[in-house]
């Protein structure tokens, strides 16, 4: 078997939706570890996957990107927040979507159909962080806080798979889909002032203002007022003590 059937066969075996293994296994433990190795897999082995491979591949897994948040159980005897407690553990679902990202730009040299997979994955993400923001006005409630930095950080990690934008540019080199970006971005920072008092928020947006700039050179982001205006605003509440997840 050669190099690139072989490396077809077993990421098409872990990611096939119809079995209850691999990316799919029941068990959340098995799936987390199985989430980064495919991530891992398929960085380092990017060069032997075919287009016809990768958007297989992406709708093999769109499934698993749903993001869903359950509120740990805080003991009221002790001083812990639900904000902190349930944005604090690493979630191994972010390989996930830092994969898309790559699998997205190997369809670099056709930029509509790079724009269309890429619109797929992200116009839902951004649907429910619209959705979120409005239930959290109507409610004030932990859930959709936690959700909101959720899908920002699934934002950020879909771009963060994208490669850097080289300096200096190449002659032949093909712009990633702007317009997706600037849309991702536009949905951020509405995110950061509509939430600045959640330091989860402001943390979760300042975390990924670098990956967006670093691979998209986002006019949003690199226009010195806007970018300014916003770091600003999450300078300001920077000074309070990091205990307080409100701010």
């Amino acid at each position: 078997m050669r190099g690139k059937d072989l490396v077809g066969s077993v990421l098409l075996g872990v990611a096939s939706s119809s079995r209850t293994r691999g990316l799919h296994n029941p068990k959340s433990t098995v799936r987390a570890r199985v989430f980064y190795l495919f991530h891992r897999f398929i960085k380092d082995n990017q060069r032997e996957i075919s287009l016809e491979l990768a958007g297989t591949l992406l709708e093999g897994i769109r499934d698993t990107l749903i993001i869903r948040v359950e509120l740990p159980e805080v003991d009221p005897n002790e001083p812990n927040d639900p904000l902190t407690e349930a944005t604090s553990t690493p979630d191994p679902q972010l390989y996930l979507f830092e994969t898309v990202g790559t699998l997205v730009h190997l369809f670099f040299k056709t930029p509509e159909q790079s724009a269309a997979l890429l619109l797929s994955v992200v116009t839902p993400l951004l649907e429910d962080l619209s959705a979120n923001l409005q239930a959290f006005e109507g409610t004030q409630e932990v859930l959709p806080i936690v959700k909101i930095h959720h899908i920002i950080m699934a934002l950020g990690n879909i771009v963060k798979g994208f490669p850097d934008y080289p300096m200096p540019v190449p002659e032949d080199f093909v712009l990633p889909p702007l317009h997706v970006f600037r849309n991702i971005a536009q949905a951020t920072l509405t995110s950061l002032g509509a939430m600045k008092e959640f330091k989860v928020v402001r943390d979760a947006v300042c975390q990924y203002l670098v990956d967006y700039r670093r691979a998209a050179k986002c006019p949003i982001l690199t226009d010195s007022v806007c970018l300014r205006t916003h770091l600003r605003l999450y300078r300001s509440r920077g000074h309070r003590p990091h205990s307080n997840p409100h701010g």
